[in-house]
């Protein structure tokens, strides 16, 4: 995770050093999805080695989703002007504020809902047990999302039940660390596959990145391979037939 967010780093490094009048209207919309989303999967790491395990896995479901809106923007299954729900001038012209914020909102849960469905529902052409798999995957994001829900499972229940004590202050608990790690090494792979879609040009980036990111990017795919459960299996399958730009 150390290597991936120091190549990440690097890699908006890379692109950050461009002038302004060499950049084109795609690759900066992309760009400008990759920076907050670079932003809160390492606040999501630091929290995660401070021992806030669920904290953590919460940050990862917009990582997801960003991810996500990165394939669909590429891949034509979205335009740019879905990403932030805007407002055509006539339809914005005799709404209030709170109307216009309300359509926006709205147009924006479209378009989420629609790249969901093309990329890892029931449009996606992803075999039944994936989109299962990925279902349940945002499932379980969504809970560390709302409510601290996974935080009342994990600890509050078994205190109520005189199983444990309540912690105030974090403790080690290897299922959670597990979950994060596995579920964070999922999202940085398939991250890591949208990093040459930042080039303007296929050579932009150095012969010593694009080896850089070939050794990342084979770490990931064995490690997943030595995957033993069927969401190991899940995750191949989305980034064998999503994620794949000829790189």
């Amino acid at each position: 995770m150390d290597a991936f967010l120091d190549f990440y780093l690097e890699t908006l490094q890379n692109v950050a050093s461009r002038k302004l009048n060499k950049w084109t209207e795609g690759k900066s919309l992309i760009t400008g999805i990759h920076v907050p989303t670079f932003w809160r999967f390492r606040a999501s790491y630091l929290i995660y080695l401070n021992g806030y395990f669920i904290d953590a896995l919460s940050l990862l479901r917009a990582i997801f989703e960003n991810v996500l809106q990165v394939v669909a923007l590429e891949s034509g299954i979205i335009l740019k002007d879905e990403v932030f729900g805007t407002l055509r001038v006539e339809e914005a012209q005799n709404l209030t504020d709170e109307e216009s914020d309300k359509l926006i909102r709205k147009y924006t849960n479209k378009s989420d809902a629609k790249v969901r469905s093309h990329l890892i529902g029931e449009k996606s052409g992803l075999s039944s047990i994936a989109i299962k798999d990925l279902k349940d995957l945002v499932k379980l994001l969504h809970s560390s999302v709302h409510k601290s829900k996974l935080n009342i499972v994990w600890y509050y229940r078994p205190w109520l039940k005189g199983k444990r004590s309540l912690p105030i202050y974090p403790e080690y608990n290897e299922d959670l660390a597990s979950i994060y790690i596995n579920i964070s090494m999922f999202i940085a792979w398939m991250l890591s596959k949208t990093f040459p879609l930042m080039q303007i040009h296929d050579k932009e980036f150095s012969f010593k990145w694009h080896s850089k990111y070939q050794i990342l990017d084979e770490s990931f795919k064995e490690a997943i391979a030595g995957f033993p459960k069927r969401w190991g299996r899940s995750i191949e399958e989305l980034v064998a037939k999503k994620f794949d730009f000829g790189f």
